[in-house]
């Protein structure tokens, strides 16, 4: 009896687990720079971002994700859980509004590639990273078009100011954005970050914000930490623009390497 209760317990645990210069002119309203609640761009500003969606119920936006090629893309392995099959999801271009609009792109997934090293129970989200085959290639225009990755073992400098968007929740408790939201976050050291979260911060993470009312919240997991144009991070987990809480990004220049050899 205890073995099926907690066989059941860790299904539902999995279910609920798979929960730069300025690259652009300003258009924004400044007033909150969180994604939850903040202020709204429009694609062209952000072309290489993705939605990816649930295809069964409930059919919504589950994470974003990142193109890297036509045909590949990037996400975080913990927005699929063990059960995830390719599918079941399809990731939206292209398009500013969570719902698609004229000249947005959409594909479904042929594969899913997790890192070999990630591990859906570790605590720290270590590895989270997963490679998007995508069935149908994307057009390249200036709504959808990939984004650069650092070369292998690229640092990330400290204090740069590094954007991310998404259509993340707008509050804590809330619903997901309607229109594509971005922020600012200025990374910090791994030092700094390990002192807020003791001894879950590793060497394939890096750490941005922390500072109240900024930072990624749920369904912003996946998207692209992005520095000078080049993709640095992506989103993994945080506390939604906490105080004093960074948001914490898987490192792209420690993964490349496995990355190119996969897609």
């Amino acid at each position: 009896m205890f073995k099926s209760i907690s066989a059941i317990l860790l299904l539902l645990l999995s279910l609920i687990g798979s929960a730069h210069l300025l690259p652009f002119r300003q258009q924004a309203n400044n007033t909150d720079e969180r994604i939850a609640g903040g202020a709204e761009v429009v694609i062209t500003q952000f072309p290489w971002q993705l939605s990816l969606r649930q295809l069964y119920h409930p059919r919504q936006h589950r994470c974003g994700a990142s193109l890297i090629l036509p045909n590949r893309a990037l996400t975080a392995a913990r927005c699929f859980n063990i059960y995830s099959t390719p599918g079941g999801y399809a990731v939206i271009g292209g398009s500013t509004y969570l719902q698609p609009e004229s000249g947005s792109f959409q594909s479904t997934l042929e594969r899913i590639i997790f890192h070999p090293r990630f591990n859906l129970w570790g605590r720290e989200f270590a590895n989270d990273i997963a490679v998007l085959w995508l069935v149908t290639s994307a057009p390249t225009n200036a709504r959808i078009r990939p984004i650069r990755l650092p070369a292998e073992n690229t640092a990330v400098p400290y204090g740069a100011q590094a954007y991310l968007a998404g259509w993340g929740i707008t509050t804590s408790n809330g619903q997901f954005a309607n229109r594509l939201r971005y922020t600012v976050l200025p990374t910090i050291t791994n030092a700094q970050c390990n002192s807020v979260y003791p001894g879950r911060i590793l060497g394939n993470m890096v750490c941005a914000g922390g500072q109240a009312g900024r930072g990624s919240c749920n369904g912003d997991h996946g998207g692209a930490l992005v520095i000078n144009g080049y993709q640095v991070g992506i989103s993994s987990w945080g506390f939604c623009g906490g105080a004093n809480r960074p948001s914490v990004f898987t490192r792209i220049a420690t993964e490349v390497k496995w990355i190119r050899s996969v897609v």
